[in-house]
C-alpha cells in the first residue's frame, strides 16, 4: 500500500509540473531526456501491474494524464522518442455522450427499472417490449461514415472525448468501408465493440506482457503502427445508432427503423454484423429467461467474454421521450450475474468520519485475491447491517467485488470460530462493533436514532475530517474543480490549520508563504496551485455551482438544480449572491417543490443563521468576480408544445389561437417536442406518427377542455 501511495504521489507531482507551460519551455535538453527516462520508467511499472498482476498502480485518469504529460515533454524541439504517443490522442468528440449502463444485480433491481420506465411513459410494465442481447468485454467504439464513407473510428475514454484508431480499425475486415446511400442519410454514426475469441488469441502476433483477450483487443486497434495480421483476428459487432440529439421527425424519411429490431434488420442490410443471439421480451419474459441456468451458461462458456444482458427498450421514439442523466441512458440497463466470492478475515473495523459529521464504518481485511485484484478493505455501510450479519474483529466473511468494482461483505462464515470472541458477553461484543469517539479528532460521538437505522456523529465543528471533506466539495469535481487541490494537499493545510473554514482555501496568498516552509514542497508546485487559483478568480461559475461550494447540508447538486429551476419557473431574477441567500431564506419559496423534504428545509434555515456561514459567503462574494445567475424569457404563460390533427366542433386555426394565447407553441406535425398531440375525428398519418413517437394524446374534445379550460370561450 505504501507504494502505490508514494507512486500515486510521484505521477501528480509529475503531472502538475508539466501542466506548467514555462517549465517545458525552460527545460534543458538533459533534464529533459532525463525527466522522459524516469516517466518512460513509471508507465512500464504501470503497465506491468495493471496487464500482468491485474493491480493497478494509479487510476485510469491519472495514467491517461501520465502518457499526455510524457507526450507533451516529448514533442519539446520537434523530436520524437520511439515511445511517442503521435498527435491524435483523446483529441476526438463523440457526436453524442459514449454513456455507462444502470446496473441490475437481482430480479427485484429488474422489476424497479422496468417499473420506473412504464410510469414514465404512463404504460403498464407487461406491456413494454425490451431488446435483448449480451453485452462484451470489449472495447466500444464509435464509426463515423460521411458521405457514405468510412471517415474515422473513436474509442471512448471520458464519454465525451476518445482517441481516433481509424488507422487500425480500417483493416479490420468485419467493418465495411462503404455503406449503402439509398438507406441512410450522408452522414452517418454508429457505435460497436471490438472484441478477440479466445480461439483467436494466440494467433495475435508480438503480444507483449497482455494476459487478457480485452486488454490485447484495445492493444491491437490503439497500435500506433497497425498490424494487419492482428487486425484480422478481431471481430467487430454493431450495437446501436447514433440518434440522440436528432431531429426525429426529419430523420424518419431518410432512417427506416422505428425499434431495436428493425434497426438490427437495417444494420444487416447495410452489411453490418450483428451478434446473432438476441430476444424480444416482456417483464415477465425477462425474469423467466434471467432465471434460467442456461442464460448464464451461455455467458460463461462463450468464446467471446461477456457476462452481462443488456435491456434495451425495443421502442426509440419511447427513448428519446424518456432521455438521459448525466451517467446513463434511462431506457436501458445491464443484468449481471452473481460475482464470485471467496472469504477472508477481518482484521478491525475503523470508522471513518464525513463532512457532516457521521461515522460510516470500513473493514480492514487480510488481503486476499478476488477477480485478479487484492482487497484490503470493504465498506460495512453502517452500524445496523454490523449487528444484523453479526460482523465483529476476527471473524471470517464471505467477500464479493460487487460488479467488479466495489468489495462487499455477503456474511459470516459460521464455519469457522472466532475464537477471540468467544466467552465474552453481548456487551462486549457490542463493543467491539460500534464508535466510542471519532478516530480523527479524538471527539466523543452521539448515536442518534434515524428512520430506524442507528447513527453516530461527531458534534466536534472543528473536527479536521470533517473540514477536509468540506473542502474538497469547494475544490473538488462537485464544486470549482481545481486542478492541483487533491485530498493529500487539502489534508496538509487542514492539518497544519492554515485554514479554518472551507471556503479559505481559496484564499491562498493567506497560506502561500507557509507552503514554502514545508520540506519537500516543491516552488513549482506552488507557482501551479497559485496559477490554478489566478485563473478561477476571471471563470465565470454558475449559481449552481456556489450552491454546491456553500456546504449547506442536505444540498446537494440535484437539489441546487431544483432551486435554480424554481427560480426560472416563477421568474424571480437575481444580481447578487444576497439576493440568493435572502430568497432561500423564505422556505416558502422552495419548500412545496418536488424532492426537497422537511429535513432539508431546516437544516438550510440553520446554516443561514450560523456564524461561520456568513464569513463562507463573504469570502466568496471578495474571491468570486463572475457569477451567472440563471436567465428566463418573457412569455405569455407556461410553455408548452402541442399539435392538432383531424376534425373538431371548431375550426383548427380558431384553436390554435386560443392555445397560443397561453403560451402554448403550435407545431404543424407531431414532433418529439410536443407535449401533447389533439386528435380528432378523420385522423390517419398524424396520428399514427404521433403514435410512434409515444406522444401524449388527448382524442376526446370534452377532455381538451378539462385541460385547457380556455377552449371553454370558443
Amino acid at each position: 500500500m505504501e507504494i502505490i501511495k508514494d507512486i500515486k504521489h510521484v505521477v501528480k507531482t509529475i503531472n502538475e509540473t508539466l501542466n506548467n507551460e514555462s517549465f517545458i519551455v525552460n527545460i534543458s535538453e538533459e533534464d529533459r531526456q532525463s525527466f522522459l527516462k524516469d516517466i518512460k520508467k513509471i508507465i512500464e511499472d504501470c503497465d506491468k501491474a495493471y496487464y500482468e498482476k491485474s493491480e493497478p498502480l494509479i487510476t485510469d485518469s491519472e495514467y491517461d494524464k501520465l502518457l499526455l504529460s510524457y507526450e507533451k515533454l516529448n514533442k519539446k524541439k520537434n523530436t520524437q522518442d520511439s515511445f511517442s504517443l503521435g498527435e491524435s490522442k483523446w483529441n476526438r468528440k463523440h457526436y453524442a455522450p459514449m454513456l455507462s449502463l444502470q446496473k441490475a444485480k437481482s430480479i427485484e433491481e429488474v422489476e424497479s427499472i422496468v417499473s420506473s420506465v412504464a410510469g414514465n411513459l404512463w404504460i403498464y410494465k407487461n406491456k413494454l417490449e425490451w431488446f435483448i442481447e449480451p453485452k462484451f468485454d470489449g472495447l466500444s467504439v464509435e464509426l463515423v461514415y460521411i458521405d457514405w464513407e468510412l471517415k474515422d473510428a473513436v474509442t471512448r475514454w471520458d464519454g465525451e472525448y476518445g482517441e481516433s484508431i481509424f488507422h487500425t480499425v480500417q483493416h479490420i475486415p468485419w467493418i465495411p468501408h462503404q455503406i449503402d446511400k439509398l438507406l441512410v442519410k450522408k452522414y452517418f454514426v454508429v457505435r460497436w465493440e471490438i472484441v478477440l475469441p479466445l480461439s483467436n488469441f494466440d494467433k495475435v502476433e508480438n503480444k507483449k506482457e497482455w494476459t487478457n483477450a480485452r486488454n490485447l483487443a484495445s492493444g491491437i486497434v490503439r497500435n500506433k503502427v497497425a498490424n494487419v495480421n492482428n487486425c484480422k483476428q478481431l471481430r467487430c459487432y454493431v450495437y446501436d445508432w447514433i440518434y440522440q440529439g436528432i431531429n426525429l421527425e426529419d430523420e424518419w424519411k431518410w432512417f427506416l427503423a422505428f425499434t431495436q429490431e428493425e434497426l438490427n434488420e437495417l444494420f444487416k442490410h447495410l452489411k453490418f454484423t450483428v451478434y446473432p443471439f438476441n430476444k424480444l421480451l416482456t417483464l415477465s419474459d425477462i425474469k423467466e429467461f434471467l432465471n434460467k441456468e442456461e442464460t448464464a451458461e451461455f455467458l460463461e462458456n462463450n468464446e467471446i467474454e461477456m457476462d452481462w444482458y443488456v435491456c434495451k427498450l425495443n421502442n426509440i421514439a419511447a427513448r428519446e421521450r424518456l432521455g438521459y442523466t448525466w451517467h446513463h441512458p434511462k431506457w436501458a440497463f445491464a443484468f449481471k450475474y452473481q460475482a464470485e466470492i471467496t472469504t477472508t478475515e477481518v482484521l478491525e473495523i475503523v470508522w471513518q468520519t464525513w463532512k457532516t459529521g457521521i461515522l460510516t464504518p470500513v473493514a480492514n481485511l487480510k488481503p486476499v485475491q478476488l477477480n485478479g485484484v487484492t482487497i484490503r478493505r470493504a465498506t460495512l455501510h453502517n452500524y445496523d447491517i454490523i449487528r444484523s450479519k453479526g460482523i465483529y474483529p476476527w471473524s471470517s466473511v464471505f467477500l464479493q467485488r460487487s460488479w467488479e468494482v466495489i468489495p462487499y461483505i455477503v456474511g459470516v462464515d459460521d464455519s469457522i470460530e472466532n475464537t477471540r470472541m468467544k466467552g465474552l458477553s453481548e456487551e462486549d461484543k457490542n463493543n467491539f462493533q460500534k464508535p466510542h469517539h471519532c478516530e480523527t479528532c479524538w471527539s466523543w460521538v452521539k448515536m442518534v436514532l434515524e428512520n430506524k437505522l442507528h447513527k453516530f456523529y461527531c458534534e466536534n465543528e472543528n473536527c479536521p475530517a470533517r473540514l477536509a471533506g468540506k473542502v474538497l466539495q469547494v475544490v473538488g469535481k462537485k464544486g470549482f474543480d481545481l486542478e492541483g487541490f487533491w485530498e493529500e494537499f487539502v489534508d496538509l493545510i487542514v492539518n497544519k490549520e492554515f485554514i479554518t473554514l472551507p471556503c479559505e482555501v481559496l484564499e491562498f496568498e493567506k497560506y502561500k508563504d507557509e507552503l514554502y516552509k514545508i520540506e519537500g514542497f516543491w516552488e513549482r508546485k506552488i507557482q501551479n496551485l497559485q496559477s490554478e487559483i489566478n485563473k478561477f478568480i476571471i471563470k465565470p461559475y454558475t449559481l449552481k455551482e456556489i450552491v454546491v461550494a456553500l456546504n449547506i447540508p442536505n444540498v446537494t447538486r440535484n437539489v441546487a438544480q431544483i432551486f435554480i429551476d424554481e427560480l426560472i419557473r416563477t421568474k424571480k431574477e437575481l444580481t447578487t449572491i444576497d439576493e440568493f441567500i435572502e430568497w432561500l431564506s423564505i422556505p416558502s419559496n422552495y419548500q412545496h417543490c418536488n424532492w426537497i423534504w422537511n429535513t432539508t428545509v431546516e437544516a438550510i434555515q440553520n446554516t443561514l443563521k450560523r456564524e461561520w456561514f456568513q464569513k463562507e459567503i463573504d469570502i466568496l462574494k471578495k474571491i468570486v468576480k463572475n457569477i451567472e445567475f440563471p436567465r428566463f424569457e418573457e412569455s405569455k404563460g407556461e410553455q408548452f408544445h402541442f399539435s392538432i390533427t383531424g376534425s373538431f366542433p371548431y375550426s383548427r386555426p380558431e384553436i390554435v389561437k386560443k392555445l397560443e394565447s397561453i403560451g402554448g407553441v403550435f407545431h404543424s406535425s407531431p414532433t418529439k417536442e410536443c407535449n401533447v398531440v389533439f386528435i380528432g375525428s378523420d385522423a390517419w398519418s398524424k396520428k399514427d406518427k404521433a403514435l410512434k413517437l409515444w406522444l401524449n394524446i388527448i382524442d376526446n374534445w370534452d377532455d381538451m377542455i378539462a385541460k385547457y379550460p380556455i377552449l371553454k370561450e370558443m
